[in-house]
């Protein structure tokens, strides 16, 4: 990628997405819409001309958006900020491509897959033998619509349901129009993979505040989040949420599930 100032925007929360899109794509709108941010909106290309964060809450969570300036073709080349943006794109948890219902969202698709793709970005695909070259990043990724309530935007969010549904979660939405942003909260949330986590001790509630741990993490990264004389002289847990019946007593390797309340026994 070309050279020029590098951005870094520090992570907070459970974890941090990339909104990743072209000019006028409504990145703006959307992290407004979402967060605490508040963006220069405005009607021209390139408004956006660093990262700017927000905090969406989403439940007990935070979840940190950063709006990338935009993505053209030929950004990997130097056009723009385009390298910037990418290497952005590259350290967030997650990617959210923004793309303008509006206007042929399929070739808006694909012109920033294949920017993220020159950057050594791979979205919602597996890391195999052949892949293990450290310059390629593999992450999770989602497509979010906006301006779905303009003219002709049934037709084309179908389309690009067609073309990239079966590899995207995706969701139309308008943020000018206000209304409920739940949905996409959890859309959001479910793209990063992650998982909350309650402990408690025998006979008292369950903690407010959660554990975020990878999807598929155990009770034995429980204990290991909590301090190490845990995981080393863990008997047992019992987990509430996900087991057959409330308290089950289950083994250090149980695979836990979002939400689950665990009470670790040594």
């Amino acid at each position: 990628m070309g050279g020029g100032q590098r951005f870094a925007v520090k992570k907070e929360g459970a974890a941090q997405v990339a909104l990743v899109g072209a000019p006028n794509s409504g990145k703006s709108t959307l992290l407004k819409w979402l967060t605490n941010a508040n963006p220069e909106i405005a009607g021209y290309p390139f408004t956006t001309r660093e990262p700017i964060p927000g905090m969406m809450p989403y439940q007990d969570v935070q979840i940190q958006l950063v709006e990338v300036p935009a993505i053209v073709r030929g950004s990997y080349y130097g056009k723009g900020l385009g390298p910037q943006s990418l290497g952005v794109a590259r350290n967030a948890d997650a990617i959210a491509l923004v793309v303008d219902l509006s206007s042929d969202p399929i070739e808006q698709v694909k012109t920033l897959l294949e920017e993220l793709e020159l950057a050594g970005v791979k979205l919602n695909e597996q890391r195999g033998d052949e892949t293990l070259d450290e310059s390629v990043v593999f992450r999770r990724a989602i497509i979010i619509g906006t301006k779905a309530d303009a003219d002709g935007v049934g037709r084309r969010f179908s389309d690009l349901k067609i073309a990239y549904g079966g590899r995207f979660p995706m969701l139309p939405v308008s943020p000018l129009k206000g209304g409920d942003a739940a949905q996409l909260k959890e859309m959001i949330f479910k793209s990063l993979g992650i998982i909350r986590a309650y402990t408690k001790r025998p006979d008292e509630k369950a903690a407010e505040r959660p554990l975020v741990l990878h999807a598929g993490s155990t009770v034995m990264d429980v204990a290991k989040a909590v301090h190490k004389d845990f995981s080393q002289n863990l008997k047992f847990a019992r987990v509430w949420g996900s087991t057959k019946f409330p308290g089950q007593q289950v083994p250090k390797d149980y695979v836990l599930s979002d939400g689950d309340v665990v009470e670790l026994h040594i």
